[in-house]
């Protein structure tokens, strides 16, 4: 259970649905967006992940275009858990159909069968900058369907993605990057600006990053570690009074992926050392 809840963690922030006034945005533009939204052709293509030794996730691929993922228990008997599909109309993401199963714990022990779980259908643009995805919540609310508005720069990178755009109340989570493209900082915020949600902080290699070109991390779904083209070496998580510090430690491969990562935290007591490797 624990799983399915933070794979749909981003689902549960309503939003209101907009119309764009501004038609007319170019093809080319917008096939230029970072992945999962644009045309993202996968050079070096990811094929599993383990965690200490055991599988948590794989990626399928036709041509050079990621079409299917499939994720795996962390405990147990790894069983799998998460499957996801992407259908495109050409090279563009049309959808992402996931299923998932519940996981009971202590044990991990995965209750099948698969069962439909959240659908994401991207949206015809209308703007260069501005993105529409609806999502239909299939596990928990019977199909309700939600929309989200996502702003790019004029490269095509990720901004800002909005809930609840057009109410008082209506908030986004906000990235900010450097010049070589990575979110150096996000964090969330209200759109009367009163308040600003405390920050989480990043720091990277510069190695790329080998699930920049998918759109989604290790967990199947879309999230910080997937939308910067370098690999997190370093993450402040605010915390009251001192920060939670993950430290990101890679060993690569001569084409410059990572072949391995531990990941450690400060203070270590919150904490179990992970082991990551990836096989291409």
């Amino acid at each position: 259970m624990k799983n399915l809840l933070y794979l749909l963690s981003f689902l549960l922030f309503i939003s209101c649905d907009r119309n764009d006034t501004e038609p007319g945005a170019n093809p080319e533009v917008i096939e230029k967006h970072q992945a999962p939204f644009g045309v993202s052709d996968v050079d070096v293509k990811l094929k599993k992940v383990y965690l200490n030794d055991a599988i948590v996730a794989a990626y399928f691929y036709e041509g050079d275009q990621l079409i299917e993922f499939k994720g795996y228990s962390p405990a147990g008997t790894h069983q799998l858990c998460v499957n996801g599909l992407i259908t495109r109309n050409g090279k563009m993401p049309d959808q992402y159909a996931v299923k998932a199963a519940e996981i009971s714990w202590p044990g991990g022990m995965v209750n099948q069968p698969l069962r439909p779980a959240y659908t994401l259908n991207f949206r015809e643009s209308k703007q260069d900058t501005v993105r529409y995805v609806s999502i239909s919540n299939q596990f928990y609310s019977g199909g309700n369907v939600y929309s989200f508005v996502y702003r790019f720069d004029k490269n095509g990178y990720l901004l800002q993605s909005d809930r609840g755009a057009d109410i008082p109340a209506g908030s986004a989570v906000v990235y900010e990057r450097d010049v070589s493209h990575n979110i150096r900082e996000s964090y969330g915020t209200t759109f009367s600006k009163a308040k600003k949600d405390p920050s989480t902080k990043y720091a990277y290699d510069n190695h790329p990053n080998p699930f920049f070109k998918l759109g989604m991390d290790l967990e199947g779904r879309f999230s910080v570690k997937s939308l910067s083209p370098n690999n997190i070496t370093k993450e402040e998580v605010p915390n009251e009074g001192k920060p939670y510090i993950l430290h990101y430690d890679y060993e690569y491969l001569p084409n410059g992926y990572p072949i391995k990562v531990t990941v450690t935290a400060t203070p270590e007591d919150w904490f179990s050392k992970k082991v990551y490797k990836f096989e291409y």
